[in-house]
């Protein structure tokens, strides 16, 4: 499926994030954030620039009350991808697998967090987006808008990054994991999914889409500037009209590549 382009400018609101801590870092370590991220969206920048897509991202690092953008948000579990879904959904999974208590805690925690975030956004249009998104009345983030969450000292089993909802997560700071996850946002489809059952797609990753940034890697390099954007993932987010006749095939499901790497995944703690 093709996603309609995302241009002119997103605006990231970066978040660092810990299940463990909730204070102020060294500013030598928030650069250690910093640098990757404006390493990943200033090459996905320089990549829509070769086919003529003008997109820019201007990046906010949220603050405590105090200004400081080295602030470290606590996380209150370790099931990330629960935080900031929609309302509705969030309920109903939380009631089948939270006790009272513990969905307590994580409501007041999405309350906080949501307030924080009004109070520290400068932008008004970004105070709306984030208002909306946290309240459950938007199904997607604005494409013009996108939440990066950084943990900090994530242990390497409980995630390197994932996408959903306008929100990304990223365990693993590397310039390469969020230029990936970055490109979810805007319309990329994973490429490594195809790896996990024998076929066609498999031998098209393997054989033609080599270092690709979305053909993820367990002995990756970690700059971004190592890997490129293939055509195929050009015509998903938009970038060009054409797909090569080759390729098409990996625009189907692979339902069951997907089934063995969710099974692979359940085997994961969170």
């Amino acid at each position: 499926m093709q996603s309609k382009a995302v241009a002119d400018t997103v605006q990231v609101m970066h978040f660092i994030v810990s299940p463990a801590v909730r204070n102020n870092i060294p500013d030598s370590l928030l650069e250690k954030f910093k640098q990757p991220s404006y390493e990943a969206v200033s090459w996905i920048s320089s990549q829509a620039a070769k086919s003529r897509v003008n997109i820019n991202f201007t990046e906010h690092w949220a603050t405590d009350t105090a200004g400081k953008t080295n602030f470290v948000y606590k996380l209150p579990t370790r099931n990330l991808s629960l935080l900031l879904s929609g309302r509705s959904h969030f309920e109903k999974w939380a009631k089948e697998k939270f006790t009272s208590k513990r969905l307590e805690k994580v409501l007041a925690w999405r309350k906080e967090f949501a307030s924080h975030l009004y109070r520290n956004a400068g932008d008004s249009a970004v105070k709306k987006l984030l208002q909306d998104h946290l309240d459950g009345q938007m199904e997607q983030l604005h494409p013009n808008a996108v939440f990066v969450f950084h943990i900090l000292k994530a242990k390497k089993q409980m995630v390197l990054g994932f996408y959903s909802r306008g929100s990304l997560f990223t365990g693993d700071n590397s310039s390469a994991v969020i230029a990936h996850e970055m490109l979810h946002h805007l319309g990329a489809h994973d490429l490594y999914i195809h790896k996990f059952w024998i076929g066609k797609r498999r031998h098209l990753v393997r054989k033609k889409l080599e270092n690709e940034i979305m053909d993820f890697k367990q002995d990756r390099k970690n700059s971004c500037e190592h890997y490129y954007i293939s055509d195929y993932t050009r015509y998903c987010i938009g970038w060009t009209k054409e797909l090569q006749p080759t390729y098409r095939p990996l625009l189907k499901q692979n339902l069951m590549a997907l089934i063995f790497f969710k099974l692979l995944l359940s085997g994961q703690a969170h």
